[in-house]
């Protein structure tokens, strides 16, 4: 007997097209600060940028090689524990929710300011999100 719990579909399904449209949205949180980022060190934030953009195209890169290779119903976790061993794909797998705990902290207060910027008590300059063209009291 079959088990249809571990098949694998090729496939985009209307959840798919709603996280690769998160991922777009928080990408731009990127750009949200790095005006602030040149301002402060110079053009060499983008050159960090860049090398940081091709590190993380390698490494996408790869694993895109590793799910061809070996097709798994699993996150890269399961690569690691493949590859490199249990301990490994256990140590990814919650480095990857702890770094997902990180960016939902680092996210609320933006996140914060902007659902207050619509708000009728956060008008103009009332001060309940400072932006960082003002200058502190």
């Amino acid at each position: 007997m079959s088990d249809l719990g571990s098949t694998l579909v090729r496939g985009l399904t209307a959840r798919h097209i709603r996280f690769i449209a998160l991922g777009s949205a928080i990408g731009t949180g990127l750009f949200y600060g790095s005006s602030q980022a040149i301002q402060s060190a110079g053009p060499a934030v983008l050159v960090a940028y860049l090398i940081g953009g091709a590190a993380i195209y390698v490494l996408l890169r790869a694993l895109g090689e590793l799910a061809v290779r070996n097709p798994v119903a699993g996150s890269f976790g399961e690569f690691a524990s493949a590859n490199l061993g249990p301990l490994a794909g256990f140590m990814t797998g919650w480095t990857y929710i702890f770094e997902m705990i990180v960016v939902a902290l680092a996210d609320a207060p933006p996140s914060a300011c902007t659902w207050a910027s619509g708000s009728p008590t956060c008008r103009g300059g009332s001060g309940c999100c400072r932006s960082s063209s003002s200058s502190p009291p």
